[in-house]
C-alpha cells in the first residue's frame, strides 16, 4: 500500500513540475488549457487517470493536450516507486541515495523530453545531492570507497566531461554526461554501465521502428535522459 501511495505522490509531483516547465506564470492562477484558456477541473487533473479518459484532448475545445503531461506523471511516478522499493530492498541509507539520484534524474527526464535540453542547475544540483546521499551512507559505514575517493572521482568526471564537451564543440551533449555521473555515484561503473545497456536496448525499441517506418529523421535530436532513467529504474528492479 505504501508504494502505491508513494507512486502516486510522485505522479502528483510530476504534474506540477511539468506545469512549472509549461507556464512561466505558473504561480498564478488554476490551471487552464493552453489552447482555449478553459480552466481545469479538479477531475481534469487527476495524474494519468485524466489524460487517459480524455484520450489526451481538452474537455472543451479537444485540442490535443502535450504528451508531455502523461509522461512527466508517469517518470516521477516511477521514481517515487522505485525509491520507495529501494527503502525496502536495499535499506535507509542506500534507499536516500537511490531517491536522490532518481528524483535528480527525473526531473532532467522530464525537461529534456520537453525541451531536447536541460538546465546545467538540474543536473548539478543532482549530482551534488546524490553525492552527499552517497557520503551519508559512507560515513555509517556502508559504503566500499571513501569519501575522498568519491568526491575526487566525481571531480575528475566532471572535469572530463567539460573537456570532452568544449574538444568537440557541445557536440556531446554536457547534460547526458552529467547523468552519467549521476548513475556512477549511484552504483560505481557496474550501475552505469548496466544503466546504459538498459537505456540502450529501450531507445532501440522505442526509436528504431520510428526510424525505419520515417516518423523520425536519423538525425533529429532525440531525448537521452529519458532512457537513462528508465535504464536506471531496470537496473535497480532486477
Amino acid at each position: 500500500m505504501l508504494h502505491i501511495l508513494m507512486f502516486l505522490l510522485g505522479t502528483c509531483i510530476g504534474s506540477f513540475i511539468n506545469v512549472i516547465f509549461s507556464r512561466k506564470d505558473w504561480f498564478r492562477g488554476r490551471s487552464r488549457c493552453d489552447n482555449c484558456g478553459y480552466v481545469l477541473k479538479w477531475y481534469d487533473m487527476i495524474p494519468l487517470i485524466s489524460y487517459i479518459l480524455l484520450l489526451g484532448e481538452c474537455r472543451k475545445c479537444k485540442n490535443k493536450i502535450d504528451y508531455s503531461h502523461f509522461m512527466s506523471e508517469l517518470i516521477m511516478g516511477a521514481a517515487f516507486l522505485c525509491g520507495s522499493l529501494s527503502f525496502e530492498k536495499y535499506g535507509v541509507y542506500y534507499g536516500i541515495v537511490v531517491s536522490a539520484a532518481l528524483f535528480s534524474l527525473a526531473v532532467a527526464a522530464i525537461e529534456d523530453y520537453k525541451e531536447q535540453m536541460v538546465y546545467n542547475f538540474i543536473l548539478n544540483g543532482g549530482i551534488i545531492t546524490t553525492l552527499a546521499a552517497k557520503i551519508i551512507l559512507i560515513k555509517a559505514g556502508m559504503g566500499n570507497i571513501t569519501i575522498t575517493f568519491a568526491i575526487l572521482s566525481v571531480l575528475i568526471l566532471k572535469l572530463i566531461g567539460w573537456i570532452g564537451n568544449f574538444a568537440f564543440k557541445g557536440k556531446i551533449g554536457a547534460g547526458d554526461f552529467d547523468a552519467f555521473i549521476i548513475l556512477y555515484i549511484l552504483g560505481e561503473w557496474q550501475s552505469l554501465f548496466l544503466s546504459l545497456t538498459f537505456a540502450g536496448v529501450i531507445g532501440c525499441i522505442i526509436y528504431l521502428p520510428q526510424i525505419i517506418l520515417k516518423k523520425k529523421e536519423r538525425k533529429e535530436p532525440l531525448p537521452f535522459i529519458p532512457l537513462i532513467f528508465a535504464g536506471a529504474v531496470c537496473s535497480l528492479l532486477i
